[in-house]
């Protein structure tokens, strides 16, 4: 995913198993979804979700080295200012449904 010097709105994502940093420019993965990533360094796979912060607006990347539980998806806090991501309880597809 690494294409260049990133952006400032470039998505980062650090693998949780290796640490290897990934830049997408593109941001092409869809918010409010967990997706299966594999790291190209280490080819280990991880879970990835997007969260749009209702308080502050910003985008949090939710990475974890195993498929998040719906509790821990609730708990998730947004990694700028704080809030809880989720309010009244999770609105996130699971991964393999359309």
């Amino acid at each position: 995913m690494d294409l260049g010097t990133p952006t400032d709105s470039a998505l980062r994502v650090v693998c949780p198993q290796c640490g290897h940093l990934e830049i997408d420019d593109l941001e092409l993965l869809a918010s409010d979804e967990v997706h299966a990533l594999t790291c190209e360094v280490c080819a280990c796979r991880f879970h990835l979700a997007l969260f749009d912060c209702a308080h502050c607006g910003e985008e949090t990347v939710f990475v974890r080295a195993a498929a998040p539980t719906p509790a821990e998806i609730l708990a998730a806090t947004c990694q700028h200012c704080g809030h809880p991501l989720h309010d009244d309880g999770p609105d996130v597809r699971p991964m393999g449904r359309a």
